[in-house]
């Protein structure tokens, strides 16, 4: 079915059943976006903290001055 097709159903629903339709369309759309980034079986690369050591200066740099306030 095309939009085209759909388009007549579609005006003569209440605004109700509109922002209804909204809501489940937004739903799939979210979901096929996670699907096309997250892949079961897939791997994939995670940041980490560890060995961050001028984030670190940053940050205590940043806290110093903020306390000091």
């Amino acid at each position: 079915m095309t939009l085209t097709q759909l388009m007549p159903a579609i005006q003569a629903l209440s605004r109700k059943d509109k922002q209804r339709l909204l809501e489940v369309i937004q739903k799939e759309l979210q979901e096929q976006s996670a699907q096309e980034v997250i892949k079961p079986g897939g791997v994939y690369e995670l940041w980490s903290p560890l060995g961050a050591y001028e984030a670190a200066d940053t940050l205590q740099a940043f806290l110093e001055e903020e306390s000091q306030r």
